[in-house]
């Protein structure tokens, strides 16, 4: 929950994602236009995704067990 409530602001709306995932991903555009993302890695080994979120791909590294949150 804290990184819901740290990274989604009141009034946010979620955004389309697109990846090469198969945990969660999701995303929110806040009302000061920035990108919350959120996303999960349940397996215990580290992996390398590839994400897209609007017009913005990147790659990131999930380690093992974890949750990220980061704002484009």
């Amino acid at each position: 929950m804290k990184h819901f409530s740290h990274s989604v602001r009141p009034g946010a709306k979620r955004i389309e994602t697109e990846g090469d995932y198969d945990d969660s991903f999701i995303a929110f555009k806040n009302s000061d236009e920035s990108i919350a993302c959120l996303i999960s890695n349940f397996r215990t080994e580290r992996k390398e995704v590839r994400l897209k979120v609007g017009e913005n791909g990147f790659n990131i590294k999930l380690d093992g067990s974890s949750i990220y949150s980061f704002i484009i």
